[in-house]
């Protein structure tokens, strides 16, 4: 019976990688009853790596939803770290010009119910996120797919910023006001430097809007 046999080399910088499979090399027999799937994701090896996904948390679903058993162990006194790998990103002070939630009514995905919430109280009050890590990275002249999930009353703008308190707008777009229903929105873009970035998503003027699945491949 043939085995596989692959021996995998990963190289730094630019170099090349080589890849070798001898179907005929024998190998220790494997018991019939053996089976599964087991993958253990150390230091972002599957989401932003094998999977290339930028955006940490991209669901809102880090945190337990209050069905689980465990939300209140969870989610209150030193345990509570807001909600991962977003930030509230304000005009002026935080909690003057909007406020950001998670919220489970009505959600787009039952299985994966938590969305965020911004509410702006001025335009651009909105939400932002640096990546896995805490440092996303993309590279001039790549083609980047942004996708997310929105509703609510006002239309949504995305930006693409350099990091840091007053990071430099490198790309953005406005989407339609979504309604009450969930709707998906696209856009593609190509980089124009290589840059550690954040990822922004905001309310165009006052009022509430809510989106899931914030996606930037």
């Amino acid at each position: 019976r043939h085995r596989l046999f692959a021996a995998l080399v990963l190289l730094g910088g630019e170099q090349s990688v080589t890849v070798e499979v001898g179907l005929s090399a024998p190998g220790h027999e494997v018991p019939a009853s053996l089976w599964g799937i087991f993958l253990e994701d150390i230091a972002m090896s599957v989401d932003g790596c094998l999977y290339p996904e930028l955006v940490l948390n991209r669901g809102f679903d880090f945190r337990p939803a209050p069905s689980d058993p465990d939300f209140e162990r969870r989610t209150k006194g030193p345990c509570d770290l807001g909600i991962p790998g977003w930030q509230n990103d304000f005009a002026q002070n935080p909690g003057t010009n909007g406020r950001i939630t998670l919220q489970y009514a009505r959600p787009k995905f039952e299985d994966n119910p938590a969305y965020l919430r911004i509410e702006a109280f001025a335009p651009f009050a909105g939400a932002k996120n640096s990546g896995q890590l805490g440092e996303m990275r993309v590279t001039k002249g790549t083609r980047y797919r942004l996708s997310l999930w929105a509703r609510g009353t006002v239309p949504v703008a995305v930006r693409l910023k350099t990091q840091g308190a007053k990071g430099k707008v490198l790309w953005g777009t406005d989407f339609a006001s979504a309604g009450s229903d969930w709707r998906r929105f696209e856009a593609e873009f190509a980089a124009p430097v290589s840059e550690a970035v954040s990822l922004g998503v905001y309310a165009v003027r006052k009022g509430t809007v809510e989106v899931e699945q914030v996606s930037l491949i």
